[in-house]
């Protein structure tokens, strides 16, 4: 995939993921208290703020066939009572590129409702209508709701009522697909 594919992807994929999760606010200091404040607390063994950690980066290079260098975690937002918390990893290859992307939700108000999917899946196929004319493509028995967005690899995910994700593979070997390849990460984050 091109950069500037790889761009845009990225924007839509923020985009799709933001209305997903409602208001929330940047990481710093002081979300990091309030989040201790409330109360709320992420399950131990999936931190949606730290995606790096729900997805090893020897499974992704596996399934992308490419050796990645490192992770970098972005968009890091703690959980408060109201918002979820959220995350994305990019996976890099030696030349510093995003080889794929991961982007996690956990919400502590479990709010991945049938609406919540509608809205989410509606705004992807709105932002999708600017680049193609392929149509948004439902991945049954993959969680709660699943969702494939052709042309940029991008599969959506709601895994159950507080979590979801965003995998989108930048690169996928030969005779593989995108959407092979992102189904195959999802089941890897639990779905």
């Amino acid at each position: 995939m091109k950069l500037s594919a790889t761009r845009a992807a990225g924007a839509m994929c923020l985009a799709v993921f933001l209305a997903s999760c409602g208001s929330g606010s940047e990481h710093d200091d002081a979300d990091a208290t309030a989040t201790a404040a409330s109360g709320i607390t992420m399950p131990s063994d999936w931190k949606a703020t730290d995606a790096c950690s729900i997805l090893d980066k020897a499974v992704v290079a596996d399934a992308l066939k490419v050796e990645l260098t490192e992770t970098q975690l972005n968009l890091v937002n703690e959980p408060d009572a109201l918002n979820a918390g959220s995350s994305e990893c990019s996976y890099l290859d030696g030349t510093g590129s995003a080889a794929a992307t991961l982007l996690t939700r956990w919400s502590p108000t479990k709010d991945n409702s049938a609406g919540a999917i509608t809205a989410a899946r509606q705004a992807a196929a709105s932002a999708l209508k600017a680049m193609s004319d392929e149509p948004l493509e439902d991945i049954p028995d993959l969680g709660k709701a699943a969702f494939f967005v052709p042309g940029i690899n991008q599969l959506q995910v709601f895994i159950d009522d507080s979590r979801m994700v965003i995998i989108t593979p930048g690169r996928v070997p030969d005779g593989a697909t995108g959407k092979d390849v992102a189904i195959a990460l999802a089941r890897k984050v639990g779905a």
